[in-house]
């Protein structure tokens, strides 16, 4: 049997060296794990290197121990009269990982020891310990903590270490680090969080450290229950957030599992897999609950499909509904999961007020480049997002950018539907220009492509219901737009 071995490397440093403001933006951008607390300890040095020292011999020793849980680990112990350091270093089979830790400690406990000024007033110390974690007999976690107390404020820098088969592993080696992954973990994280400690996050700095660094990645490691995302301080608010502690069910993340991570954890990761994911294509025949047409229409006018994608959200996606009630009128929702996941409340308002709700993927993914586990995920997760919302099932799907293929509709399955006229509401985010762009192009068979994220777009909407002609245009869900006018069905273009 082949072993796995994580290692997070936990550095928690409290030392604010002179010269250090305390600005939490400037020190964000400083705490990056261990691999960047050089530029922390580079400023003190900068600042203190005039300083005379005397030389003096330090008192060390070095001791193999057994933790009660049978853990092998080398206790260091060193002290002079200006500093103590006491490390917990523990036993790893592999020699890459092994090396790799102690040259991690050994840069920390060289600037650690230039941080110091003689004759200061308080002792420094730096104090390392480590726990471990067995979660079965081939996934083994250790968490090391390293912590410097000097005369400021406590913080603390994490890293981690995967090794398999005495080969050093990168997050990204078993777990997708594309942005667009990165984007889920940040919304997830981000969900934790504001349940959490809603007043003192700061949310710019969340989404710098997940998506724009590899602050977050550097420090992610696997348990029993999901993925835990592990914080320095500062990088997701000010001192009195401290050093949060995330956990990321693998139920929602498990789609962006690696080959590689299958192929290494074998029968865990097949226990990490989505439960109730779509494996196959989706009929109607799988559904309790979807869209009927309205028999009632007349079908001898311009039929014209209204349809928004991105939402729902609060505020625009209201506003929408608001002035679709009043005309009475129907349109479709292309919804991302992610959006039905925050606001299930307005996915359950868009049914209930008789509209026609659909599938716009969990996240927004070009869904060509997805693998089709992936591209299951993005699809069948927001199904279940949907019926979960609202009690019904989507029978379309939209592909974000319009960019598809064969293998995207076999994979999904269900309708797909693009457009043929594009409002360019993203884009002009102007009331004017969307209201233009209809009234030029609108006719029968038309679907119209608008974003209910935009702030411009619930104005247009107010202008068409007031402009369009209603002796002359009949507005109908995209399902029904289908069912009257076979030729707009057969398109897979727009």
């Amino acid at each position: 049997m082949k072993k796995i071995v994580v290692l997070s490397l936990a550095f928690a440093a409290s030392v604010i060296l002179s010269g250090c403001n305390g600005d939490e933006d400037d020190a964000v951008s400083e705490l990056n794990g261990s691999k960047n607390v050089s530029s922390e300890f580079s400023a003190g040095e900068n600042n203190i290197q005039s300083q005379p020292k005397t030389e003096e011999i330090a008192a060390r020793h070095e001791t193999v121990r057994t933790k009660e849980d049978g853990t092998d680990y080398v206790s260091i112990v060193e002290e002079t009269e200006d500093y103590i350091i006491n490390v917990e270093i523990p036993h790893s089979d592999s020699s890459d990982v092994t090396t790799q830790i102690e040259s991690e400690l050994d840069s920390l406990e060289r600037r650690f020891k230039r941080s110091i000024v003689e004759g200061q007033k308080d002792l420094s110390e730096l104090e390392i310990g480590f726990e471990k974690e067995t979660l079965n007999d081939e996934l083994i976690v250790y968490t090391q903590t390293a912590e410097l107390k000097n005369t400021n404020a406590d913080r603390t820098f994490f890293q981690t270490f995967i090794e398999y088969n005495d080969e050093l592993l990168e997050f990204e080696d078993i777990f997708d680090d594309s942005v667009e992954a990165r984007e889920l973990y940040h919304h997830y994280v981000l969900q934790e969080l504001k349940n959490e400690n809603p007043v003192h996050l700061n949310e710019s700095s969340l989404e710098r450290t997940m998506i724009r660094s590899n602050n977050a990645i550097d420090k992610v490691y696997p348990t029993e229950d999901g993925l835990v995302f592990q914080f320095n301080t500062l990088e997701v608010g000010g001192m009195d957030v401290g050093t949060p502690k995330v956990l990321v069910d693998y139920a929602n993340v498990s789609h962006l599992m690696t080959e590689k991570c299958y192929e290494i954890l074998g029968d865990v990761a097949d226990e990490w897999k989505l439960e109730g994911a779509f494996a196959g294509s989706f009929t109607p025949s799988d559904y309790d609950a979807f869209y009927q047409v309205r028999e009632d229409l007349d079908t001898d006018k311009q039929l014209v499909a209204l349809t928004f994608d991105d939402g729902p959200v609060p505020g625009t996606t209201e506003h929408i509904l608001d002035t679709l009630a009043e005309h009475d009128v129907k349109a479709t929702f292309f919804v991302l999961g992610s959006m039905v996941e925050a606001y299930p409340e307005i996915a359950k308002r868009i049914v209930d007020d008789g509209h026609e709700i659909a599938n716009h993927s969990y996240n927004h993914p070009q869904l060509t480049t997805l693998s089709e586990e992936n591209l299951q995920y993005q699809i069948g997760y927001t199904q279940e997002l949907i019926q979960d919302a609202t009690g019904t099932w989507a029978m379309l799907f939209r592909p974000p950018y319009g960019d598809t293929n064969q293998f995207v509709r076999d994979t999904a399955g269900i309708q797909e539907v693009l457009w043929n006229i594009d409002t360019l509401d993203w884009q002009s985010r102007n009331t004017n220009l969307i209201y233009n762009n209809v009234m030029t192009n609108v006719g029968d068979g038309s679907v119209i492509l608008m974003h209910d994220i935009v702030d411009a777009t619930p104005q247009a909407v107010v202008n068409l219901m007031n402009n369009l002609d209603k002796d002359q245009f009949e507005f109908v869900t995209v399902s029904e737009l289908y069912e009257y006018r076979e030729e707009v069905s057969s398109f897979t273009q727009y």
